[in-house]
């Protein structure tokens, strides 16, 4: 029999302990995108040995849980529309942001909407002039 002890965040106080009787194990319910820390305990009727070395891995990304926040639009001039966003908190990203998509459509347009991706580190971005838009980011 063996313990398995994990932190959930590297450096985080709370641990929790696991009973594995087999040679492997799968921890659920992790947070996203999150270093871990993870040692074993060798267990027999006579107690526990040494732990071993503690090993750290990071969870996969994921789709972020929360949309960005503060979007507004405004008229740079009589030619465009500035749209400026932050992105989601920092514990809603689920890791790193790479693109964000604004789908817009003119209004009175009939068809679908179109899209723009922008980089993960772009915060706004312009449309053309004299034009009614609706817009989601």
């Amino acid at each position: 029999m063996f313990y398995t002890q994990f932190s959930p965040q590297v450096g985080s106080a709370e641990e929790h302990e696991v009973k594995v009787t087999g040679t492997s194990h799968d921890l659920q319910g992790l947070d996203q995108f999150t270093e871990h820390s993870v040692w074993l305990t060798a267990v027999n009727s006579n107690g526990g040995g040494d732990a071993t070395p503690e090993v750290t891995a990071r969870t996969f990304s994921d789709v972020p849980s929360k949309e960005p926040q503060n979007v507004s639009v405004e008229a740079a001039s009589s030619r465009s529309l500035i749209i400026c966003w932050e992105p989601p908190l920092a514990e809603h990203q689920n890791g790193i942001i790479t693109s964000c998509k604004i789908r817009y459509k003119e209004r009175g347009e009939s068809g679908s909407s179109k899209t723009k991706a922008t980089d993960g580190n772009r915060r706004l971005f312009a449309l053309k002039k004299s034009t009614t838009y609706s817009i989601k980011v």
